[in-house]
């Protein structure tokens, strides 16, 4: 005898000998009727309509079916022990899904797996038989497995497949051979929706091939014979609209009805059948079973929302109250409950191409080929029995995947994109090229109006042909797994298609190049104009532009407006993007719009805590522009703090000048000699030099605070020249150090000559000036120099460095009068323009007949020791350019100081 053929009648062996078993122990709990459960007994009576109602217990147990004898044995053990071992066996049925199995065996064209006889065997074995007292079910399991098999009853088999609720649903399935599979969460979610009276349609909505008929008529087929179920449906109308179906050798026209009106007619005549009755209109029918709890499932139903959606909404309001719709649908419908259909999981999806493989006698297909199968199908039912249909018909792997993925594609999206507007084509077309988007990236790559967008998104969104996600409260779009693949092969609007791509090539090479420019530029992390690679590409191209409305760092006004609205354009899209609140920050500062800037950066602070640059941004305009010391002291300690910080050290010169100059600007010089009085321990240079010209610093500006008829004024002095000394000899001269000499130098000239400096503090002083000065304008020019200089060679003291030394005349470069060239001419200087208290790099001169400008830049031997020394009326000899004759100021070639 053929194995399963055994198996299965085995397990009808021993299903038959449990439901025997456990209706003696109802009997021999010897219970009268009217304390058994009254709708159960009801539903038996009506089901074998009996004439009469005087029921003993064997009759009314001999009638019932294996879900009503759990019924009943609950009920007559509810006050005793063994109650929750039943509980327990009944839960066992439904985990093995034993109605299934038993619904099975009573149908020959359905397919046996021999995985339902170790099923059913596993739990005839259970503790639980033994412990419930059913001994018959532990010696039918012996017999069974010696092959001693006794069949039940004939009648016990044709009994059990008349269902508990009116139907007119197939007796076959499509996905009998392998089960439904991976679908436990999805059913539950359709049950919950069936008996919710609240929830007129419910809708499955799904790709063709997913298996959303196969679902539907899976939980219906088991629906009818679940007696718990009559309590809430009387009857269940199946409509079938497929008009096409997919075999391995292509699309076949199906006859289905695909009108409104075909649909009514449909439905009266399936009524009319599954009551025997004789109505001719379906509004009869409406009245006469408008107390009946009826679903109406309609499977396929998207041609007819598609082309008649008012006309069905009509037919929809019109069903009585108790009427329930159920539905299968490619496109969403509104005013529904609706449940969508992904593709199996992995794991569901492999189950289902092994039971399949095997029940097309495929056993030479290995796992790897099955996991290569399902990757390859997306997961998609449908094109994995495709794939192996045609791998069995003689095709080789790849050539059965290639055609499969084709045909699928085109059965499951062709019809739908056929009936797209140009603008929903336009972004399946861009969704293409650039998966996962936004609205705004459609707006702009489109160059479409946002509402055309939302208006052909919503048209998208009815159908299956693009995912919808959230991510970061940003909704992001991406097309369905087939549908990239079926455009692919087929593209729906080629020409828009080459222009995307021309566009999004052209932004490509813009930011690489944008990257390539902050590279060759030395733009680093912690650059305010530095622009991170992992912003949105528009945000990037934003902020490019914004950074190049600054020379230096000095902002276009004009060109803020086009600037505010390019970022107010990127509002939606960058919502949770720090680099966005911080790039708009910069800008409101630019304009003035402080607080509005202050809050910009508080904002991107909340977003990313850890970014610096935020805190530093935060800081600067606290300090700078409004002026809020302890505020951007407590920013800048945070900052100056942070390891981070010293990996850029030009960032961290501007932490530690922030810093310092906010204690400052608080007259907290004691904190800053304090935590700058190691600057010579530093590990770098520049942070020696910062931090020795802030201890230098300190001392100097502490001498505000004091008066000078006190020793601690000398004192002061004294300890700011010998940082400035010790920095000017071990480090150099940078600028902020001889800005900050120069003022140490204007308080020595102004109280040198004080009667309590003492001769030796004199001499330091002035050797301090003399050594240090000449370098120091150098870097930092000073108009006043020659007064000074002049000043003090005029202190009366020995070992005055600068008695004796002709400070006016002593230039290193001069010329006689009777050395001068020929076309040299002798010319005094008129004016020198000096600017913001410093020398300027021209000056003005003039003869008797003509007015001269004269550039550093011609002076001979260019020193600039030389240039700050020049005075007005000094006479000098030039070179004049010919091609300035005609100006009314010619400029000099060449320049001689006169001795």
């Amino acid at each position: 005898m053929n194995f399963t053929k055994k198996n299965k009648r085995k397990t009808a062996m021993l299903l038959y000998q449990i439901e025997e078993s456990l209706g003696k122990y109802v009997i021999e709990q010897k219970p009268t009727i009217d304390n058994l459960p009254i709708n159960t007994v009801e539903n038996i009576k009506n089901r074998v309509t009996m004439e009469s109602t005087e029921l003993n217990i064997e009759e009314l147990i001999s009638a019932t079916y294996i879900e009503e004898i759990f019924h009943f044995a609950l009920e007559v053990s509810k006050d005793n022990s063994i109650h929750k071992y039943i509980k327990e066996l009944q839960q066992m049925f439904k985990d093995y899904d034993i109605p299934t199995i038993r619904n099975v065996i009573s149908h020959p064209n359905r397919i046996f797996l021999d995985e339902y006889w170790y099923k059913v065997a596993t739990i005839s074995s259970s503790k639980i038989i033994d412990i419930i007292g059913l001994h018959d079910v532990k010696e039918a399991l012996m017999s069974a497995e010696s092959d001693n098999i006794i069949d039940p009853p004939d009648e016990w088999v044709e009994e059990v497949t008349k269902s508990l609720i009116l139907n007119n649903l197939p007796h076959k399935f499509e996905h009998s051979i392998t089960e439904l599979i991976g679908r436990n969460n999805e059913e539950k979610d359709v049950l919950k929706s069936l008996q919710n009276q609240r929830i007129s349609t419910t809708a499955i909505v799904a790709a063709g091939g997913i298996g959303k008929t196969a679902l539907i008529l899976d939980i219906l087929g088991r629906l009818i014979y679940d007696s718990s179920a009559t309590t809430w449906c009387d009857g269940i109308v199946f409509i079938d609209m497929k008009t096409e179906k997919l075999t391995m050798t292509g699309i076949h026209k199906l006859e289905a009805v695909e009108t409104i009106e075909e649909v009514k007619k449909a439905i009266t005549n399936e009524i009319n059948e599954i009551f025997s009755d004789s109505n001719e209109t379906l509004e009869g029918l409406y009245d006469k079973y408008k107390d009946k709890k009826l679903i109406l499932f309609i499977d396929n139903l998207e041609t007819l929302i598609r082309d008649s959606q008012s006309t069905f909404e009509d037919f929809h309001f019109s069903l009585p109250p108790l009427w329930r719709l159920l539905v299968t649908s490619r496109i969403s419908i509104t005013s529904a409950k609706i449940i969508p259909l992904e593709n199996l999981k992995k794991n569901s999806a492999i189950a289902l191409a092994r039971k399949y493989a095997q029940s097309k006698g495929q056993i030479s297909l290995q796992t790897s080929d099955i996991e290569y199968i399902v990757q390859s199908c997306h997961n998609n039912p449908l094109a994995i029995k495709l794939t192996l249909d045609l791998y069995n018909s003689g095709q080789e792997l790849p050539k059965s995947l290639s055609k499969s993925s084709s045909m699928v594609a085109n059965f499951s999206y062709t019809s739908l994109i056929d009936k797209l507007s140009d603008t929903a084509v336009e972004i399946l077309e861009a969704l293409f090229l650039k998966p996962d988007i936004d609205r705004t990236n459609l707006n702009d790559i489109l160059e479409l109006s946002l509402d055309n967008i939302s208006q052909a998104i919503n048209e998208l969104s009815n159908t299956s042909l693009i995912v919808r996600k959230n991510t970061n409260n940003t909704e992001l779009f991406t097309l369905s797994s087939s549908i990239k693949e079926l455009l692919l092969i087929n593209p729906k609007n080629i020409k828009i298609r080459n222009k995307i791509q021309t566009k999004l090539g052209k932004r490509k090479d813009l930011l690489t190049e944008i990257t390539h420019i902050q590279e060759r530029s030395g733009i680093k992390k912690y650059d305010e104009f530095y622009i991170p690679n992992e912003s949105h590409d528009r945000l990037i191209l934003a902020v490019k532009d914004l950074n190049k409305s600054f020379h230096g760092y000095k902002f276009i006004i004009d060109n803020a407006p086009q600037h505010i609205k390019t970022f107010n354009g990127l509002t939606e899209l960058c919502q949770n993007d720090y680099f966005y609140y911080r790039s708009l920050a910069r800008l409101h500062r630019e304009l003035g719009d402080i607080n509005e800037a202050i809050s910009l950066l508080e904002k991107a602070s909340e977003i990313n805590e850890d970014d610096l640059m935020n805190k530093y941004l935060l800081a600067d305009i606290l300090f700078r522009k409004k002026q809020d010391y302890p505020a951007s002291e407590e920013l800048y300690s945070i900052l100056k703090k942070t390891k981070e910080t010293y990996i850029d050290i030009k960032f961290a010169t501007k932490i530690l000048n922030g810093y310092f100059l906010s204690l400052l600007y608080q007259h907290k010089y004691e904190e800053v000699l304090n935590e700058t009085d190691d600057w010579e321990n530093q590990t770098t240079n520049r942070i020696k030099d910062i931090l020795g010209t802030y201890q230098a610093s300190a001392w100097r500006r502490k001498l505000e605070s004091l008066t000078f008829n006190t020793t601690e004024f000398i004192k002061t002095v004294n300890n700011s020249i010998d940082v400035f000394s010790r920095l000017f000899e071990n480090i150099g001269y940078s600028k902020n150090a001889c800005i900050q000499a120069n003022k140490l130098i204007d308080e020595i000239e102004n109280h040198i000559e004080r009667s309590n400096v003492t001769n030796v503090d004199k001499i330091k002083w002035l050797q301090f000036i003399f050594k240090y000065n000449d370098e120091i304008i150098k870097i930092i020019p000073n108009e006043k120099n020659n007064d000074l200089l002049k000043k003090m060679s005029l202190i009366k003291i020995k070992k005055n460095p600068f008695i004796n030394k002709n400070i006016i005349t002593n230039f290193s470069t001069t010329i006689e009068y009777e050395d001068l060239p020929p076309e040299y001419k002798i010319v005094s200087i008129s004016k020198i323009p000096y600017k913001y208290k410093s020398v300027p790099n021209y000056l003005f001169a003039k003869d008797k007949d003509n007015n001269y400008i004269i550039h550093f830049s011609t002076l001979n031997g260019q020193l600039w020791n030389d240039w700050i020394k020049l005075e007005e009326n000094m006479k000098l000899a030039i070179k004049i350019d010919p091609n300035s004759l005609n100006d009314s100021n010619m400029r000099a070639l060449d320049t001689f100081i006169i001795a």
